[in-house]
């Protein structure tokens, strides 16, 4: 009688030990167990930052002199975007006419190509739909002169 009893309290802690450890697993699980909902939303968040911190023109989409033009175009509002006066000075043409002569400090969030026209062996034009930080999307024209071989800003209206 007294090995049953033995058995039984032996049984009976063991079946809570069990029950325990098992009690445990179960109130993990739910912690890391996210649904379909909630990662879709994370990833169009994420989406939605990416697109607000990279404002650039995608190159791959033009060629030859059009995308000589986009590239310096990226490098102008990415210089803008940093702060670095000294590097977007150096995207501006030199000419004497040319008038620009500081960078605006306003970031730039969006960026979209509306047409490149009018390229020449010394000239070319980008129109594009640009939004600044705070405020609404409005048409900024882009002038290209090219000096001494390479495209330089001439002029932003």
């Amino acid at each position: 009688m007294k090995i049953n009893k033995m058995l039984l309290v032996s049984s009976v802690v063991l079946s809570m030990l069990l029950m325990a450890a098992c009690g445990n697993e179960k109130e993990k699980a739910p912690e890391t167990v996210q649904s379909t909902d909630q990662e879709t939303n994370q990833t169009e968040e994420t989406d939605q930052v990416q697109k607000e911190q990279n404002p650039m023109v995608d190159e791959a989409k033009y060629e030859g002199e059009e995308k000589e033009l986009v590239k310096i175009l990226n490098l102008s509002t990415k210089y803008r975007n940093e702060g670095n006066e000294k590097e977007y000075m150096g995207l501006v043409s030199n000419e004497p006419n040319t008038p620009i002569n500081q960078m605006n400090a306003n970031k730039i969030v969006d960026m979209q190509v509306e047409s490149i026209d009018g390229i020449t062996d010394t000239q070319g034009t980008i129109s594009a739909n640009v939004t600044l930080e705070g405020s609404e999307p409005g048409l900024n024209m882009y002038v290209f002169h090219k000096v001494d071989g390479m495209w330089k800003i001439y002029d932003i209206d």
